[in-house]
């Protein structure tokens, strides 16, 4: 029996691979080279798995983005609290109310109801 093919693909690899890859190269970064703490590691990992969700939404298609989009916003100011930026709570639910925001102007230009209105 042979395993099916993933949905799409990174350079050619199946995206769990990559993320992979990705991990253990955070790991030998941060014991050879630039010392991480265990959460700044896992910081980075979490981003990586942000982005490679963003790209499997896009590729599965594009009205799909959206929530990865907010998804991977939600990572990045984690990531920037993680390394010590100060970003007060109501700056970051700021930022997240204008992306969701303008996440769902896009949205409503891009997707049609499977069923018409009536009235």
């Amino acid at each position: 029996m042979t395993n099916p093919a993933p949905t799409f693909t990174i350079f050619g690899r199946d995206p769990v691979l990559i993320m992979g890859i990705v991990s253990a190269t955070v790991m030998f970064v941060s014991s050879l080279v630039f010392p991480l703490t265990i959460d700044e590691q896992g910081v980075l990992n979490l981003i990586a798995a942000a982005v490679l969700g963003l790209i499997g939404a896009f590729s599965v298609g594009k009205e799909k983005v959206a929530a990865a989009v907010v998804v991977l916003f939600k990572t990045l100011i984690a990531a920037a609290l993680a390394f010590g930026l100060h970003f007060p709570p109501e700056i970051q639910g700021s930022v997240m109310a204008f992306v969701v925001a303008l996440l769902s102007f896009y949205t409503r230009t891009q997707v049609v109801a499977k069923v018409q209105a009536r009235f």
